[in-house]
């Protein structure tokens, strides 16, 4: 199995822009908020500053001020070979020229923007095909995504849903994803944007997976699809449903308040690393864990 590195915003501002916010991101730019040892852990983890990156900025309804911006950062990393990849549809994607981009990357970023556009433009594509395929046989292979584009490679896909202080059934919509990571549901800007019972709400529907949220200026690295951790300055928040004795999502209408008993939640900083099949945090001291296979 490959890599994959999904960090939990504040990168870029990829959709849903006004016009002064467009002008403003092409003033100062996005991107320099998140740390740049991220940034320094995606390259590390290909082949250094020789590696062929990729970034997709198919979510993005500003796609040319964010790859500019995207290659600014790598070569500010001494990375320099760093294309930029847009298609706006299934048959942009697939055009054999894209397939063949993808085919000598060493690893590709999916930026923000709208998941849901994403989904729909890559699902059913040879370019996904061949994109799980590459991720499932070569170890060295890394996908990345940030926000949007972080969101879109689970099974299960949080689409939309405004954050509410209140855990009432129908504030999210949930819709397939790449499925990538098919054991967890993936939310971002998690605390900045209190997106707390949106995740809530969509590990009660999925008890089954595990709710992963991610704080602005953090990422977390799957070295192993099993076992995940935490990198940049803030925090994760994983919500994990598999022992819930009670739960009243099916029982319940739209607008009706959520009723769940033993959730587990854990809190976990730089550092850690957390198995997401014993759901248990493993040891922080991570040059001397054993990873499961």
């Amino acid at each position: 199995m490959g890599k994959i590195i999904l960090i939990g915003g504040n990168a870029d501002k990829g959709t849903s822009l006004s016009a002064q916010e467009k002008k403003e991101f092409r003033r100062l730019g996005r991107i320099k908020m998140v740390k740049m040892e991220i940034f320094e852990r995606i390259i590390n983890e290909l082949k250094g500053v020789d590696s062929r990156i990729e970034i997709v900025t198919s979510a993005s309804e500003i796609p040319g001020e964010i790859g500019i911006e995207y290659q600014k950062v790598f070569k500010k990393l001494k990375c320099k070979n760093i294309g930029v990849l847009h298609f706006k549809n299934s048959k942009e994607a697939n055009l054999p020229e894209n397939i063949d981009r993808l085919e000598n990357c060493d690893g590709l970023l999916f930026t923000g923007g709208d998941q849901v556009l994403l989904s729909n433009i890559l699902l059913k594509t040879n370019f996904l095909k061949r994109l799980k395929e590459r991720y499932t046989k070569e170890k060295d292979f890394l996908i990345s995504g940030t926000s949007a584009g972080a969101m879109a490679l689970t099974q299960k896909m949080i689409a939309a849903g405004a954050p509410s202080e209140s855990f009432v059934k129908g504030h999210i919509k949930i819709t397939k994803g790449l499925n990538l990571l098919p054991h967890v549901i993936i939310d971002t800007h998690f605390i900045q944007r209190r997106r707390f019972s949106r995740l809530i709400e969509a590990i009660a529907n999925y008890p089954d997976k595990l709710g992963i949220g991610l704080g602005e200026d953090t990422a977390v690295f799957f070295k192993t699809p099993k076992n995940v951790e935490i990198i940049g300055s803030n925090l994760v928040v994983l919500i994990d449903g598999t022992h819930i004795s009670y739960n009243n999502i099916s029982q319940i209408e739209k607008n009706q308040n959520i009723c769940l008993q033993d959730v587990k939640l854990h809190i976990l900083p730089k550092g850690n690393m957390f198995n997401i099949v014993s759901r248990k945090i493993l040891n922080n001291n991570l040059n001397n864990k054993i990873l499961v296979k």
